[in-house]
């Protein structure tokens, strides 16, 4: 089942639609909905409001309804769209938003839990530790984005380099990296499911496709995590939290927000301020605290000393 275009479709997004498919069949069976006309706005709007899948998951989702139903509109299989009204889902959202950069105890938490996702997978094809790893350490040390880093050919990888072009913004990226990345990513095998030149993608969708069947597989990392956020409550990982992880631990280590701004391929440092301010003012703590201590090597005091 597809609706936006004249050529048959890759494997991967027949799987999507054909999951899209079977979730929207459950759920009109849920409410004893047999034909199409018996859909309303209203029972669409309800189903939308139960989500609680991610951001992406749930555009995607909303997406493909509206897409179906216009489908059938246009053939007469119904009277009314009752999709026509549903709002668009921002990927970006405000859970999206929020900056929560992990320490390094729960990154290296994360990478240990790669081996135990493996060690739950009954057979050899479903065991992804070694890929994730390499995602999650390209993430922590370039600040790209989840579905930069799933499309990044290994033939880009040049030494200690990465070079790519971001989804987003289209710009060329071009970053050294440590030897660990290089390593993870060395290591990540060759799938028969994958292009020969991509680690993680057999480019035969497009990066929403890809990314949403990349992002169950990380979201199942919190079975094996214990995060918990500043206030000790229990804070479930996203991998957008590696890119917040990038940022902060450079702004923490003195680079200028400017240059953290450009490495993260914001257009405008307003942009990087909305997120990271909270670290800017830490860091111009610290760097208080340490100016104050170089002073009192040279004989100063100050009030409370």
């Amino acid at each position: 089942m597809w609706f936006d275009g004249h050529t048959r479709p890759g494997k991967e997004t027949l799987k999507a639609y054909d999951t899209f498919r079977r979730k929207v069949l459950a759920w009109a069976a849920s409410l004893s909905i047999v034909n199409l006309s018996h859909v309303t706005p209203d029972a669409l709007d309800a189903w939308v409001a139960s989500w609680t899948d991610a951001r992406l998951t749930q555009a995607m989702r909303v997406s493909r309804l509206k897409a179906f139903f216009t489908w059938a509109f246009n053939l007469k299989k119904v009277s009314d769209n009752p999709a026509v009204m549903l709002q668009a889902i921002r990927s970006n959202g405000d859970d999206a938003e929020q900056t929560m950069p992990l320490t390094p105890a729960q990154f290296t938490e994360l990478i240990k839990a790669t081996y135990q996702y493996d060690a739950d997978r009954r057979v050899e094809k479903d065991r992804f530790g070694c890929d994730l790893r390499a995602i999650f350490m390209t993430q922590r040390w370039t600040g790209l984005r989840l579905s930069d880093v799933l499309m990044l050919p290994r033939s880009k990888v040049r030494g200690n380099r990465i070079v790519t072009k971001t989804q987003k913004t289209k710009d060329q990226f071009e970053q050294i990296v440590p030897v660990a990345v290089i390593e993870a990513l060395e290591a990540v095998p060759a799938r028969t499911t994958m292009h020969p030149d991509q680690f993680f993608w057999s480019r035969k969708c497009d990066h929403r496709t890809l990314a949403g069947m990349w992002t169950p597989r990380v979201r199942r990392m919190n079975k094996y995590l214990s995060f918990k956020d500043d206030n000790g409550e229990p804070m479930k990982f996203r991998s957008h939290m590696l890119r917040d992880t990038f940022a902060v631990e450079l702004l923490l280590a003195g680079v200028a927000l400017e240059k953290v701004s450009k490495l993260l391929g914001h257009k405008s440092i307003r942009v990087t301020e909305k997120h990271y301010a909270p670290w800017v003012k830490s860091r111009t703590a610290q760097l208080e605290e340490e100016m104050m201590e170089a002073m009192r090597t040279m004989g100063a005091a100050f009030a409370g000393d």
